[in-house]
């Protein structure tokens, strides 16, 4: 069981949709704002790289 605290994933959660959002809509338009999909796709990226290294630290130093 992952010991992180609800507030925590409820903001990753937050970034990570609002991420997911921001790339569909720059995928959406017509002319492809490509500065909208990077953005979408670093907030996506730089949730799942923090939420692994969360779980990592959690296995490493929880005994």
């Amino acid at each position: 069981m992952n010991k992180s605290h609800i507030i925590i994933t409820l903001i990753l959660f937050s970034i990570l949709l609002i991420g997911r959002i921001i790339h569909a809509w720059g995928v959406s338009t017509d002319d492809e704002n490509f500065s909208y999909r990077v953005a979408g796709m670093v907030l996506t990226f730089s949730v799942i790289v923090f939420a692994a290294a969360m779980n990592v630290a959690v296995v490493l130093f929880s005994s």
